[in-house]
């Protein structure tokens, strides 16, 4: 009985190690392509509509000079950034930018009076105001337990100071995280841009001059 007794607690504990061993093996970050037949980045699942929580789609995003892109994580390399901006980037946004970028864009036009930070709505506000509309995208990834892992997207009008999407997605990446973790929530937001570039382009939307860094 005591044998049985050990090997039970064994297996207890041997589940849990395998498991985060499996997600460890699976964190890769591989860049990927958009499938020109579905428009899509090939994954595994899709993202449900109950872990999207803002879908308002944006007249004229087409035309925005560029996002401005934001990512945290406290748990994996910079190689998660790199994806991220590559994907973005291939989502069919005019330009993305970071915020080292987007700093010096702001000291070349002389605004560091008016945009004192480059996180706080307000002065994304001023800065929208000083250079014409762009979008401010936030990407989020972290692990919420020894399996679990939580991938956030926030992406923010700055001129009206309004969310147009957000998403949420919490799981285990049992076989790839790439592709049951970052890119069907990549799908997500594609789905969402190319909704939005559909729309017609208000007055108000047009590419600024010298925007560039």
């Amino acid at each position: 009985m005591k044998a049985l007794l050990d090997i039970g607690v064994s297996a207890k504990l041997f589940i849990p190690v395998v498991v985060i061993a499996l997600i460890s093996s699976c964190t890769t970050f591989k860049s990927a392509e958009v499938d020109p037949n579905t428009g899509q980045f090939e994954s595994f699942s899709v993202v449900s509509d109950d872990e999207i929580k803002v879908y308002k789609p944006l007249a004229g995003v087409k035309t925005l000079p560029f996002v401005y892109l934001r990512t945290a994580s406290k748990d994996y390399s910079g190689e998660f950034e790199a994806v991220v901006r590559d994907s973005v980037g291939k989502m069919g946004f005019p330009r993305v930018v970071s915020e080292y970028e987007l700093a010096k864009l702001v000291i070349a036009r002389g605004l560091t009076g008016d945009v004192p930070s480059l996180r706080s709505p307000l002065s994304l506000h001023r800065l929208s105001q000083a250079i014409g509309p762009f979008l401010v995208a936030d990407f989020r990834v972290g692990r919420l337990s020894d399996i679990r892992i939580g991938f956030d997207v926030v992406i923010i009008d700055p001129v009206s100071a309004d969310i147009v999407f957000e998403a949420s997605r919490r799981k285990v990446a049992w076989a790839d995280f790439d592709k049951e973790i970052i890119y069907p929530m990549m799908n997500a937001v594609k789905r969402w841009f190319d909704e939005s570039a559909k729309l017609p382009a208000p007055d108000r939307i047009a590419p600024v001059p010298g925007t560039g860094t």
